[in-house]
């Protein structure tokens, strides 16, 4: 998980690095996309160093980071991080719970394992809610518990 929220930092290192590597991708040579994702991300961080101690550990509110987004950037947007957005909604306790959560389901076996990596990397593209990858996983926890 944390390699996975490294994407930002590293791929903003690559483009001002190594342009070129962008310039292949893109004609006019500017990642528009990430761009957009990056500043997202950094107005969230930003946002929630700015929380009351409370609202750190137990979270701002449902939706609390995508109306914080709607003001910034005067557009309905999501994060594209639900690492972060989970974050600011839910506080660092629930966060860590849940993290826990999906740890011991994903880690029962390979099905499982296979099932949350798709279903973390899915969360660079508001795929929070999806819980389809999760009720997958319980179902394959759970057969691998009935065959023990």
């Amino acid at each position: 998980m944390t390699l996975l929220n490294l994407t930002y930092p590293v791929y903003n290192s690559i483009i001002k690095n190594y342009p070129s590597l962008v310039e292949v991708r893109y004609e006019s040579g500017r990642d528009a996309s990430f761009g957009l994702r990056y500043a997202l991300f950094n107005k969230t961080l930003e946002k929630f160093s700015e929380l009351t101690t409370n609202e750190k550990l137990l979270g701002a509110g449902n939706e609390a980071s995508r109306n914080m987004i709607k003001a910034n950037f005067k557009s309905d947007l999501q994060t594209h991080n639900d690492f972060i957005r989970f974050l600011f909604d839910f506080g660092i306790i629930p966060t860590l719970m849940f993290l826990t959560f999906l740890l011991i389901i994903f880690s029962k076996n390979k099905a499982t394992f296979m099932i949350g990596l798709i279903y973390l990397v899915s969360f660079y593209h508001n795929m929070l809610y999806q819980l389809i990858f999760i009720l997958l996983a319980i179902y394959f926890f759970k057969i691998k518990l009935n065959e023990n």
